[in-house]
């Protein structure tokens, strides 16, 4: 007897028996999302809450980097940390604010200066000393839960 006439005699039994195969599905007979499309939606969902996070591990990322590759490199960071700082901190002219959409309040200045003082203090002290030293990554959390509370 071939498999496929096997098949068939189950297949038959089974019908006269009254018990149909069945097919179970989620809402809307689609099929139930796997775990990864879950947190794909759930990521994409929250992004704007969760883009303090994923900033903080870039920055850890490029500290890692820069401490290995060229760990000399400090104090050009603290010196760009101070230039956009002070940039950040001055009032942009009304040509401007009317061409761009630029931050014209003095409370949205206030916390990108904090912001990037935080940001550019932490990647310059890494990048000297090393991410991974006992209170940078204490450290970095720190900052990144500070700052992501007005955000």
């Amino acid at each position: 007897m071939t498999s496929r006439h096997r098949l068939r005699r189950q297949a038959r039994r089974l019908r006269r028996d009254g018990f149909q195969p069945m097919m179970v599905f989620g809402q809307g007979d689609q099929l139930p999302e796997t775990a990864a499309v879950a947190i794909g939606r759930a990521l994409r969902r929250y992004r704007s809450e969760l883009a303090p996070i994923a900033l903080a591990l870039v920055i850890v990322a490029v500290a890692l980097i820069l401490h290995r590759s060229h760990p000399g490199s400090w104090p050009w960071l603290a010196l760009g940390t101070m230039a956009s700082t002070a940039i950040q901190a001055i009032p942009a002219p009304a040509w401007l604010r009317k061409a761009w959409s630029v931050m014209d309040r003095p409370a949205e200045r206030i916390y990108a200066s904090v912001a990037t003082v935080a940001t550019g203090g932490w990647l310059t002290a890494a990048t000297a000393l090393g991410p991974t030293r006992t209170p940078m990554l204490a450290l970095v959390v720190g900052l990144t839960v500070i700052c992501a509370l007005p955000w």
